[in-house]
Parts: C-alpha cells; sequence; structure tokens
C-alpha cells in the first residue's frame, strides 16, 4: 500500500474515534446500558489500536523515502496538521466520559454484597461520611514534583482494587504533561500496558541522585530576606522546612551534611571538570558521597597537571633548535631581526636577511649605504620599515649609535669625507657613522 492510502485509512479511523460518544448518546439516556457503553468502549480501543499499528506502517514509509520524496512527506496533512494527536485527543476524550457513563451504570451490589462490604465498626443508624473529592495529582517532569505526584496517584489511582488496569492507564496518561506525556504517549491503551506505562515513568524518574541534587538547588535558591517582615520569614521558614523534608524523605538525615558539601562543590567546578564530573556519575542512581568527589578531584588534578607537563615538554622539543654547524656564534644569537621569516633579501632577493646576503657584505661602506636608502630600510634593523618606527632596541657593537654595525664609520672616515666635500665647495651633511667592518660567515645580525 501507498502512503496515501495508509492516510485514507487512518482517517476512516478517525471519524469512527471521534463519533463514539455521539453515536452513543443517539440511542437516548434511558436506553443507554451498561453492557452497550462496555461495547463502545472495546470498540473504541480497537480502532486506536489498528490506527496506531497504522501509524507505524506511515512512519516506516516515511523513513525510508529518498530525494524529492522526503520532501513530498512532510508536505502531507497527516504530518502538518499532526493526525495523530489529533486522534489521540479525541481518544482520550471520548474514552474518559465513557469510562464516567460506565462506572454510572455499574448494576448495584445485592443486600448480601453490601452488607459483606459494610465496615464492621460502621455507626448504628447511619452511614459513613462521604469525604470531599481528591483530584487526581499532575505530573509534568520535574524531579522534585515525582515524589508526591508518586505516592499520591499509586494510593488513588495504583491501588485501587475497583479500577481495571485499562482504567488506571486512562487516568495515567491524562495525569501526566510534556516529556512525562511523550514518554508513555505511544503505549495503547489496553489492560495489559498498564504495568508496562507506570515502569516507564518509575525508571525514568526514580534517580535519587538527580532528586537529590534538585531539592539541594531548591533550597540554595530560596531568596534573602531583605526586610524586617514576618511574611518573608514565614515564607523562608516553610521553604526550608519544605525542601528539607524532601531531603529526608529520598535519604537517612546523617547523610545529609555529605550531601550539602557534595552540592556546593560540584556548584563551584569549572565547566570541563563539571562535564566529567557527570561522566563518571550519570550511571549511578544514587547521590555520591564526598569521598567519592574526593576521589574525583586528586584524579581530575593528577590528570591536568599530567596534560600540561607534556604540553610543556613537546613545547620544549619543537622550540629546541638543531643545527648541522654546531653551536652559533653569541653575537649572532644576542642580535636583532626585524625582518619577518618570509621576508625576502632586499638586495638580492634570495630567501635570508639582507645581513647575511654576500652580494649585500662584498659591498664597500657607501654601496650599503646606498642600497638601504634606496629600498627604504631601516638604518638600526635593516627592516622594511623606517628608523622611527623601529621596534628593536639593539644598537651599534662599535659605537652604541642607533644604526646597525654593517653601517658603522669611524671618526676618521668623517673627518675626512668632510674635508674632500669641503675641497670641493660643496656642503657636507653629517650622516650616521659608518664603518665598512669586516663581515664573516657568520656574521651578526647587529
Amino acid at each position: 500500500m501507498s502512503i496515501e492510502e495508509h492516510i485514507e485509512r487512518q482517517n476512516d479511523y478517525i471519524w469512527r474515534i471521534s463519533r463514539a460518544v455521539d453515536n452513543l448518546r443517539k440511542f437516548g439516556e434511558a436506553k443507554i446500558t451498561y453492557e452497550q457503553v462496555k461495547s463502545r468502549l472495546n470498540a473504541s480501543n480497537s480502532s486506536w489500536n489498528k490506527f496506531q499499528d497504522n501509524h507505524e506502517k506511515i512512519s516506516e514509509i516515511k523513513s525510508a523515502a529518498k530525494g524529492d520524496q522526503v520532501d513530498a512527506s512532510k508536505k502531507l496533512s497527516y504530518f502538518a496538521k499532526d493526525y495523530y494527536g489529533l486522534c489521540e485527543e479525541h481518544f482520550l476524550s471520548g474514552e474518559g466520559v465513557m469510562l464516567d457513563l460506565h462506572e454510572s451504570l455499574k448494576p448495584a451490589p445485592t443486600a448480601t454484597a453490601q452488607a459483606a462490604a459494610a465496615p464492621q465498626d460502621a455507626p448504628a443508624g447511619g452511614s459513613l461520611k462521604r469525604l470531599p473529592r481528591i483530584d487526581l495529582p499532575t505530573f509534568a517532569g520535574s524531579y522534585s514534583e515525582w515524589k508526591p505526584f508518586h505516592d499520591l496517584f499509586s494510593s488513588m489511582v495504583r491501588e485501587n482494587s475497583q479500577l481495571s488496569e485499562v482504567e488506571k492507564l486512562h487516568y495515567l496518561k491524562t495525569s501526566v504533561t510534556g516529556e512525562p506525556s511523550k514518554l508513555i504517549r505511544n503505549i495503547a491503551l489496553t489492560a495489559e500496558n498498564f504495568p508496562r506505562a507506570w515502569e516507564a515513568l518509575v525508571s525514568r524518574y526514580v534517580n535519587k541522585r538527580l532528586l537529590t541534587d534538585s531539592h539541594l538547588a531548591t533550597l540554595f535558591a530560596i531568596p534573602r530576606v531583605t526586610r524586617k517582615s514576618s511574611s518573608e520569614l514565614k515564607s523562608l521558614y516553610s521553604n526550608t522546612c519544605e525542601a528539607l523534608g524532601a531531603l529526608e524523605l529520598l535519604d537517612r538525615p546523617e547523610k545529609l551534611g555529605d550531601h550539602i558539601i557534595v552540592h556546593m562543590t560540584i556548584c563551584k567546578l569549572d565547566p570541563a571538570s563539571l562535564k566529567e564530573w557527570e561522566k563518571s556519575a550519570s550511571e549511578k542512581l544514587e547521590p555520591p558521597s564526598f569521598a567519592e568527589l574526593k576521589a574525583f578531584l586528586i584524579g581530575r588534578i593528577h590528570t591536568i597537571e599530567a596534560v600540561k607537563q607534556a604540553h610543556a615538554n613537546n613545547q620544549i622539543a619543537t622550540s629546541k633548535p638543531h643545527s648541522s654547524q654546531g653551536r652559533s656564534n653569541p653575537q649572532t644569537i644576542s642580535s636583532h631581526t626585524a625582518q619577518s621569516k618570509g621576508q625576502s633579501c632586499a638586495c638580492c632577493k634570495g630567501n635570508h636577511y639582507i645581513a647575511f646576503c654576500s652580494t649585500f657584505r662584498d659591498k664597500s661602506l657607501d654601496q650599503r649605504r646606498e642600497v638601504v636608502s634606496a629600498k627604504k630600510l631601516c638604518f638600526n634593523c635593516l627592516g622594511p620599515d623606517q628608523q622611527k618606527d623601529c621596534r628593536s632596541n639593539k644598537t651599534c657593537r662599535m659605537c652604541n649609535g642607533r644604526h646597525h654595525s654593517l653601517l658603522h664609520r669611524n671618526s676618521s672616515s668623517i673627518s675626512t669625507a668632510a674635508n674632500s666635500g669641503t675641497s670641493q665647495g660643496q656642503a657636507v651633511v653629517a650622516q650616521p657613522a659608518v664603518q665598512n667592518v669586516p663581515i664573516s660567515n657568520s656574521a651578526s645580525l647587529q
């Protein structure tokens, strides 16, 4: 069958379920009997079970769809308008009406049965006083609300021998909302499924560790009293007693101090450590002791220290220089380099610093100065920046001047150049002192 044919069948089931109560009422209140209601209930349950089975087939077809079929299936009104949720709402609503009607039409017990069921201590000549009706509890998934819901629902419904299993399951489905409702939504409304649905909720929410954390969070979230007020003090007192009472119901009072210390310590963990702690405690249903937390913290400390040490060792290993020519010249190590690793030589375009360039070193002092000026290099570090922007704190090794050692000129050379310039009637402009310094193969950079 195609998905469209399955959906057409679903429409028929929805129509039957939605019309169940109206069709029953057509008989008239005087003609509706206990057995008729029971028959309608069985028919409605049968249609709902068939609807669920067919829904699973539609879901399988949708999951197997590929390409354009995926987009086409999403646009079907069955999914767009949530036919499943619509049918479920009709079913639960109609089921509730018919169950109430079924209960009201239950045959009255005989006199013998009434006498047997009557309490022995009933007052003579009068009946027992009828207590006010207790509304069924509701549960939306909060761990702090699970214990009260569990106890009250068990007392009113689960342990009530007058209710059938299918009635108990109906009351359970109508008493839960949100996540708990989704958890048991696809469980068919049949007598044998009530224990299954109840166990699904119990296994999901009976987690003493999370319940303890929830109550402790509530305890520490109680607002502070900020003014002289009896009402605020009463609220503080009642909220504290309520949280402590819930904690005492979960565990022995002598363990409460241990739980508080663990909770306060966990709240102060960094996100990464908190994540590791939750991983280690995720499979435990009982609240952890402080001894367990202490063991975790010690192990966490050792792990972080070991990782940090290994990282430091890796940095040392990668930063250690590797040279086949032995140790470098001390002067070379202490010199500065303004040029980046990807910068080419300004003199020969080679992949090295200009101070190591053989072409640059073989030039005369004036020629080196001309190269530096023409390439607009820094006179101090030979980098591509202007001298006023130079960040190097190195100076000339010969005179401590703000120029590179390869550009140093002694005073005698300056005097000779000045006399020669004066004899030719030319103005002498003071230049940075530069000397034609002999450079070895391991020349320093400054």
